[in-house]
C-alpha cells in the first residue's frame, strides 16, 4: 500500500497533485452513487464526505456507494452509516 502511494505521488506531480487526483476519484465515486439514487427516485442531500438520505433508504444509499466504488476504484471501501 505504501509503495502504491509513493508511486502515485511521483506519477501525479508530488503530494498536492496526488491529493487532487484522490479528490477527483472521490468526487466521481460520489457522483456515480448519487446518480444511482436519483434513478431510483431517492431524495438525498450530498455532504462533503457522504450522502444524507431518509432513514428508509439507508440500505440503498450504502449499496449505491459500494457499487460506485467497486466500479470506479476496483474495490469496496468501508461504508459507515451514522
Amino acid at each position: 500500500m505504501a509503495a502504491g502511494i509513493c508511486e502515485g505521488r511521483r506519477r501525479w506531480g508530488g503530494a498536492s497533485g496526488f491529493a487532487r487526483y484522490i479528490m477527483r476519484l472521490e468526487g466521481k465515486t460520489m457522483d456515480a452513487a448519487m446518480m444511482l439514487l436519483i434513478h431510483q427516485g431517492i431524495t438525498m442531500l450530498p455532504l462533503c464526505d457522504g450522502i444524507l438520505v431518509p432513514q428508509p433508504n439507508i440500505d440503498q444509499a450504502v449499496f449505491a456507494l459500494k457499487q460506485a466504488s467497486k466500479e470506479l476504484l476496483g474495490f469496496i471501501p468501508r461504508v459507515r452509516q451514522k
